[in-house]
């Protein structure tokens, strides 16, 4: 019964850490997007230049399907202007 337990405490530290590891790749994310727009969320205007993020998701696909697939737009707040 015990082996069980193990087992059992074992897979919820692991599901948490995953958890922690999805969450601080989506903190890392969305600072560099803010980074990238610093100076238009900062002066609240839009220069409708896309370019920038179009490259980014080019290169961070991983990051970004992992993003979406764990609901983390519906999540999106800090990037109204």
């Amino acid at each position: 019964m015990q082996e069980g337990r193990d087992q059992q405490d074992f897979l919820l530290c692991r599901y948490d850490r995953l958890y922690d590891v999805a969450d601080s790749l989506r903190m890392e994310l969305e600072e560099n997007i803010s980074k990238m727009y610093k100076d238009e969320i900062e002066g609240r205007y839009s220069s409708n230049d896309f370019t920038r993020l179009f490259y980014h998701i080019r290169d961070n696909q991983i990051f970004y399907s992992t993003y979406f697939k764990l609901g983390y737009d519906a999540k999106l707040s800090g990037f109204r202007l």
